[in-house]
């Protein structure tokens, strides 16, 4: 099959996972835990799903990791189990935001950078004194 790689396997296979652990029956002792904890009979599969599905997409990387890590929370809130605002505060984390802002700095580094070597290189090609 052309054109047919592991990240196009983990892209279907991670939800299919899911889905295969969310139909498992849960143990009794498991259903009554979350009942008591006042979740539905269904909640204890969910973070086992959740982690089949980010856990094959991480080994196949076909989604990139701040895609995935957002999946978690979205499916979460989604389902009801946790609270939009409880999901998201972890995401307001300063750390998180300095995280952010090193990882943009460092983008536009590599855009300068390769904005840089190909002006060079256009430089050299022309015959322009100066290139690197």
């Amino acid at each position: 099959m052309e054109g047919f790689s592991k990240q196009h396997l983990g892209l279907f296979l991670g939800p299919a996972l899911f889905v295969v652990v969310m139909l498992i029956p849960p143990p009794a002792s498991m259903i009554d835990a979350a009942r008591a904890a006042g979740a539905a009979g269904w909640a204890p599969q969910l973070p086992l799903g959740m982690l089949a599905w980010i856990l094959t997409w991480r080994v196949t990387e076909c989604m990139p990791l701040g895609l995935a890590a957002l999946a978690v929370p979205l499916v979460f809130s989604l389902s009801g189990v946790v609270p939009w605002r409880t999901t998201l505060t972890a995401f307001a984390d300063p750390i998180i935001w300095i995280i952010m802002a090193g990882v943009l700095l460092e983008l536009r580094d590599d855009v300068e950078d390769v904005d840089s070597r190909a002006e060079h290189s256009t430089e050299a090609d022309r015959g322009v004194e100066g290139g690197p």
